[in-house]
């Protein structure tokens, strides 16, 4: 394995690169277990793309720590989520039904007077 350490100008970062084969037909390729090891590792420089995708990946390392608290915290949110759609139908519900009494009440007013 190569990593090039002359960067030109415009250059982020310098990739790994895996060489294999004889010498008379080599193969180069890039050795990306390597370059995400450096990304971990926060070797290469930073910038928004690297960061989100190492939030991203400490997310799915807690993940696997403790799957079972991950999954508490799914299900707590989408039992949040679920409450929240159920309030807001009943509030729909009880607003209908608040219109049909007055709408009773309206008529029955009407009689009244007529």
């Amino acid at each position: 394995m190569v990593t090039p350490t002359r960067l030109s100008e415009d250059a982020e970062f310098s990739v790994p690169v895996m060489i294999t084969g004889p010498w008379q037909n080599l193969k180069f390729r890039p050795d990306l277990d390597k370059l995400l090891n450096l990304l971990l590792d926060g070797k290469l420089k930073d910038n928004a793309d690297v960061q989100r995708a190492q939030e991203k990946l400490k997310e799915v390392k807690e993940k696997l720590k403790d799957p079972e608290e991950a999954l508490k915290a799914k299900l707590r949110k989408e039992l949040e989520q679920r409450n929240a759609e159920e309030d807001e139908a009943a509030k729909s519900l009880e607003e209908q039904a608040r219109d049909k009494l007055e709408d009773e009440v309206g008529r029955a007013l009407r009689k009244l007077f007529d």
